[in-house]
């Protein structure tokens, strides 16, 4: 499934970038075998939520009591799901790309699979092509295309974000891009 700037443009009207935001999703999209309505629909509605309508790439850092629990100085078990061992990882590995990959676990583990050390170079998450393929390596390392082509939007959205933060964001995002599918005569 290949999409066009014109598709984009009409799928993600508010991307600035549009070569760069398409040439990165054609390619993302190829790799992690998102290739189906069901999936992208799936993945386009998620990453949509998760990037503020694909305007952000670096989640916005307020130093929330949520936020505080990424560093390992605030003594919380997230810190250690996240993988930040020393202090200022909370900060330094914060949600970054269209999925916000967060933490130096999955920061060190993109950086094994893309090539690249984005523990040294984190901000390089946030510019296309990475900041669209960590999400399709985050989506293909969960298993999500399967969950996608069943339409189960609230595991997709419980296994991105650990709850339903969003989730009727994502699900109407969800029905907006399977309508233009059907609307394009898939």
């Amino acid at each position: 499934m290949q999409f066009s700037e014109k598709d984009i443009k009409e799928l993600c009207p508010k991307v600035k970038d549009i070569k760069g935001f398409t040439d990165s999703l054609n390619l993302a999209f190829k790799q992690a075998e998102i290739n189906n309505p069901l999936r992208v629909a799936a993945a386009l509605a998620r990453w949509k939520h998760e990037s503020w309508d694909f305007q952000r790439m670096r989640e916005v850092w307020t130093g929330s009591p949520q936020q505080l629990k990424y560093d390992p100085t605030s003594g919380s078990n997230v810190s250690k799901l996240l993988g930040n061992t020393k202090p200022g990882d909370g900060i330094k590995f914060l949600g970054r790309g269209i999925s916000q990959i967060t933490g130096r676990y999955n920061y060190a583990a993109y950086s094994k699979y893309a090539g690249f050390d984005f523990l040294t170079y984190p901000e390089k998450l946030e510019q296309f092509p990475h900041a669209i393929l960590s999400a399709s390596w985050f989506w293909a390392t969960k298993k999500l295309n399967p969950i996608a082509d069943r339409g189960d939007i609230v595991k997709i959205v419980k296994i991105i974000n650990g709850g339903d933060m969003g989730l009727q964001d994502t699900i109407n995002n969800y029905k907006k891009y399977l309508e233009w599918f059907k609307s394009k005569g898939f």
